[in-house]
């Protein structure tokens, strides 16, 4: 792996690979219900050290190219950003999904580290199409979306139930040409 593809960095943001030595950090700050509300069920929660380790595992071993990163802020791991490529002919596109411990809410981390993995989407993958499917109860996911310069493009009703709550998924979408803000 290059070294420019080890770390991508936007603003405060740095995203590098996840490494196994990652455990400890990753329960402190994913083991929270409300984030385990917004992802799909591989991230799991209650998010004790043999579920991390498991998950962790997963997001090492997809390292060529690098899709999955944890996001640091200020040298302390604080989420995870994850690029995961469709397959067949859908090959030029990726879905998207990110995270963030609570703690780290609402400092525009999430907006860096969803510029960043982007850029590298384009940049550094040659992919055409990064999309994001973000549930209606969570609006700021929707909103740094937004101001990545993703597009609202579909309301997916009734397509997840998390928590015994169905809901809506809205799909944002950002290409390859498209401006970034």
């Amino acid at each position: 792996m290059a070294s420019e593809q080890a770390q991508l960095v936007e603003g405060d943001v740095r995203l590098r690979p996840w490494t196994m030595g990652d455990v400890e950090r990753l329960v402190q700050v994913g083991d929270d219900h409300d984030i385990w509300l917004n992802l799909r069920d591989r991230f799991p929660h209650p998010f004790t050290t043999p579920a991390a380790q498991l998950w962790l595992a997963d997001q090492v071993a997809e390292i060529d190219p690098p899709m999955s990163f944890a996001i640091e802020w200020r040298g302390d791991l604080v989420g995870g950003v994850r690029l995961k490529r469709r397959e067949d002919a859908h090959h030029v596109c990726a879905d998207l999904t990110f995270w963030l411990g609570r703690e780290y809410w609402g400092q525009g981390i999430a907006l860096g580290a969803v510029r960043a993995a982007t850029a590298h989407a384009f940049e550094g993958l040659g992919l055409e199409r990064v999309q994001a499917f973000v549930y209606d109860w969570n609006p700021t996911a929707a909103r740094v979306l937004e101001h990545a310069g993703f597009k609202l493009e579909g309301r997916l009703r009734n397509y997840v139930k998390k928590d015994d709550r169905l809901g809506d998924a809205l799909l944002y979408a950002r290409l390859r040409g498209e401006a970034a803000p």
